[in-house]
C-alpha cells in the first residue's frame, strides 16, 4: 500500500511538472525595462533617535542606487529632539508630528505619507528604522 501511494505521488507531481511547462507557457514574470530611474522616497520615524539615525543617513549615501537626501523624510515629534539638527546637516527633510498624543510609528508615518502627498507622488517608498 505504501508503495502504491508512492507511486502514485510521483507520477502526480510529474504530471504536474508537465503541464506546467507544456500547458502553461505564460506563466513567467515578463519584466520591461524602464525608460527612466524610478523616483524613491524613504521615510524614516524617528522618535528620541539621535544616537542611530547619523550611521543610517551615511548608509543611504553609501547605497549603490541613489537616493537624494532631497528624497528622505525624517518625522519626528519634538523640534527639540537633537535628530532634527543631525537631519539638517545631511540636506534631509524633517516632518513634526502634528499629533503626537498618538504614540504609534503607523500613526507618525500615516502623518507623514498624507502630508508628502499632497505636494509630491513617488514611485517606490522605502520605510527604514531608525536604529
Amino acid at each position: 500500500m505504501i508503495i502504491l501511494v508512492g507511486v502514485l505521488c510521483i507520477v502526480f507531481a510529474g504530471a504536474e511538472f508537465l503541464y506546467s511547462r507544456i500547458v502553461v507557457k505564460d506563466n513567467f514574470l515578463k519584466l520591461k525595462q524602464r525608460r527612466r530611474r524610478p523616483n524613491i522616497e524613504i521615510l524614516i520615524p524617528a522618535r528620541d533617535e539621535s544616537r542611530g539615525i547619523e550611521d543610517l543617513l551615511k548608509s543611504i549615501e553609501r547605497q549603490t542606487v541613489k537616493v537624494g537626501m532631497e528624497n528622505v523624510y525624517v518625522i519626528v515629534e519634538s523640534k527639540d529632539d537633537p535628530t532634527v539638527g543631525i537631519c539638517r546637516r545631511y540636506g534631509v527633510n524633517v516632518i513634526f508630528r502634528k499629533h503626537a498624543e498618538k504614540q504609534r510609528k503607523g500613526y507618525a508615518l500615516d502623518e507623514a505619507i498624507k502630508a508628502i502627498l499632497r505636494q509630491r507622488r513617488y514611485d517606490l517608498y522605502f520605510i527604514f528604522d531608525a536604529d
